[in-house]
């Protein structure tokens, strides 16, 4: 029964093992940060898109709800009024978690306020929206709050255990791979993505082109290629590379360049905020962008003598 007892300690050490809040404490940041400002510029239309009278009318509330038992606060609010004083409470609890200050009530305000925004008009929904609700369900488990924060400075931490970080660390990091993975090879059905021509059908798509863009990758079809493939292999290889330490920050660095390039070129700013906060969690104080920063260091001083060397010998060309 060896085994089974490796197993058991593997799967101890998987779970429970070194802990590191620091990163948890940047997804807090990150995902509270995109939050806040994505919420607080939506606040002029919260009538149209959350209001009794709005997109999402009371009365067809019955037509679309699916889960009744979960619902949300502001199907029971009858005026707009009401409507902006609990979103004015989620936009105070997004500030709260962002500064660090009374966590522990911040994250489940966030949350709870969060989920009935995500319930009250689906129509306003997307992927982005799901994978926040997923962090910020295991950000509420989380002792988060003991970095980077103004708790810190009173201890006023979480009633968990820091062993809880580990779990809740290793659940995000399962969501990123399963969310890569699927969204990766979902990518493979598509004839435009194995032709390499993905990227310049998103871009003439009207609801979040460019024709400017479109246009310039037309005239550079082989850029437009090379990207649509390198997006499928880092969406692809992302779940196999990760785990390869001295491969994991390189790996994590590149994808939140592909986020901020999405964001750039389809204007998918929050979605890629969201995406770039929730893979902090990778970057840890042992293997994060420290070492990947260290290793660039290295790298320069091997090539500092050859380059002197290479200059010395242009010198006396030149002479």
């Amino acid at each position: 029964m060896r085994w089974l007892t490796s197993l058991a300690d593997r799967s101890e050490r998987f779970w429970f093992g070194s802990p590191d809040l620091r990163a948890l404490d940047r997804v807090r940041i990150g995902l509270s940060l995109c939050l806040l400002v994505e919420f607080a510029l939506l606040w002029p239309h919260v009538p149209l898109l959350y209001g009794p009278n709005g997109l999402a009318p009371l009365h067809l509330a019955p037509h679309w709800i699916q889960t009744p038992f979960l619902g949300s606060v502001f199907l029971h609010l009858r005026s707009d009024t009401a409507v902006h004083a609990i979103y004015a409470v989620f936009l105070l609890g997004l500030g709260c978690l962002l500064l660090g200050w009374q966590t522990r009530w911040a994250k489940l305000v966030v949350w709870a306020l969060h989920l009935s925004l995500y319930f009250r008009n689906q129509n306003a929904v997307y992927g982005a929206d799901r994978v926040v609700s997923c962090a910020l369900f295991l950000l509420v488990l989380a002792p988060i709050g003991r970095h980077y924060a103004l708790d810190a400075r009173h201890r006023r931490w979480d009633f968990l255990v820091p062993e809880r970080a580990s779990v809740v660390g290793r659940l995000l990091k399962l969501q990123l791979l399963v969310l890569y993975a699927y969204a990766g090879l979902g990518k493979l059905r598509f004839d435009h993505w194995w032709r390499g021509d993905a990227i310049w059908r998103a871009l003439v798509n009207p609801e979040f082109g460019s024709a400017a863009l479109a246009d310039w990758f037309a005239q550079h079809a082989w850029l437009g290629a090379v990207l649509t493939h390198l997006t499928l292999v880092a969406e692809i290889s992302y779940p196999f590379l990760v785990f390869q330490a001295r491969l994991r920050p390189w790996v994590v660095l590149g994808m939140m360049a592909l986020h901020a390039g999405i964001a750039v070129v389809l204007g998918l700013v929050y979605f890629s905020g969201v995406m770039i906060a929730v893979n902090l969690v990778w970057l840890t104080e042992s293997d994060g962008l420290r070492a990947a920063f260290a290793e660039l260091a290295r790298c320069s001083e091997r090539q500092g003598p050859r380059r002197m060397k290479r200059e010395a010998d242009q010198r006396g060309l030149e002479r």
